[in-house]
């Protein structure tokens, strides 16, 4: 049992570890910095719609921009709400 650290000892010399340990922290940074990018350009930008309804949101837009009178806005908005 007295050899283990004595192998370990002649298998990684000190002046090896630092450069190795300062490679492996910038190859964890890389893959962390990846996984945050990936993550942050496959996320939709728009926020969750957490009981609404994205047919109002895009028939409100509509409505906004001029693109449909306020009898059609009205009568689709009845459309999509079942009334």
């Amino acid at each position: 049992m007295r050899l283990l650290p004595h192998r370990l000892k002649k298998s990684f010399p000190a002046p090896l570890c630092q450069p190795l340990a300062k490679l492996a922290g910038c190859i964890l940074g890389l893959i962390v910095a990846g996984v945050i990018f990936l993550v942050r350009k496959l996320w939709p930008d728009e926020p969750r719609h957490f009981g609404g309804s994205r047919a109002l949101d895009l028939l409100d837009e509509r409505y906004a921009k001029g693109e449909i009178d306020r009898e059609e806005y009205q009568r689709r908005r009845q459309d999509i709400l079942g009334r």
